[in-house]
């Protein structure tokens, strides 16, 4: 009974260590997504400002 009660909490926490890792997973995907996008812009912002007569 103790031992069947340990195996689902361990599993239990392994369900949620699992989640967590996809959480984490797609949160760094898109902070990627989002970084790349802001360089594209910085990048558009530079060539424009170069192309600007002084």
């Amino acid at each position: 009974m103790a031992r069947d009660a340990a195996v689902k909490l361990f599993q239990k926490t392994a369900d949620v260590t699992g989640e967590q890792i996809k959480a984490n997973i797609y949160k760094v995907y898109y902070q990627l997504s989002v970084s790349k996008t802001q360089v594209e812009m910085l990048d558009a912002i530079i060539a424009l400002t170069e192309k600007k007569p002084a």
